[in-house]
């Protein structure tokens, strides 16, 4: 019965005992299908490893989109790697590698949006100048809204 977030909705966890393993999103529930429903462990590294695998498409897709819409930048193509970090949704290394936060899949689609263009725009300029605040302005006009919605999340 507990609730959890996708995209930024909230579904409620639904756990069915079966022997063949599963997860999918049915209507307003996540739906776990495992040998072993009473089994905490067992559900939560089920559930982890869904939210990875839709944030690893998930992430891929926005940043080939994003990378697409940046083109006349002439960004360098970026490395993506998924990272759990306790206090950030993403991070760009100096040498042009992506890391996300795979807790993102929990925020909306235009709150990840934000993030994956914000750290794009940190391949042309590694730190928060005024010329990346008028890059990030210039490729995402509503970029301090969806900021604050995601700010707003508790995830």
């Amino acid at each position: 019965g507990e609730t959890h977030r996708y995209l930024g909705r909230q579904y409620r966890l639904k756990v069915i005992q079966s022997e063949q393993a599963s997860v999918k999103l049915r209507g307003a529930f996540i739906e776990i299908q495992t040998s072993e429903p009473k089994n905490k462990k067992t559900v939560k590294k089920a559930l982890d490893q869904w939210y990875r695998q839709h944030a690893d498409a998930r992430f891929s897709k926005q940043l080939d989109r994003a990378f697409a819409h940046l083109s006349a930048y002439n960004l360098p193509t970026p490395t993506v790697r998924l990272l759990k970090m306790p206090k950030r949704w993403g991070s760009c290394t100096p040498k042009g590698e992506i890391i996300l936060n795979p807790e993102l899949i929990k925020a909306p689609s235009m709150c990840i949006e934000y993030v994956i263009t914000h750290e794009l725009c940190h391949l042309r300029h590694p730190n928060h100048s005024n010329a990346f605040f008028q890059m990030l302005d210039a490729v995402l006009p509503d970029w301090r809204k969806r900021k604050a919605r995601l700010e707003q999340l508790e995830i």
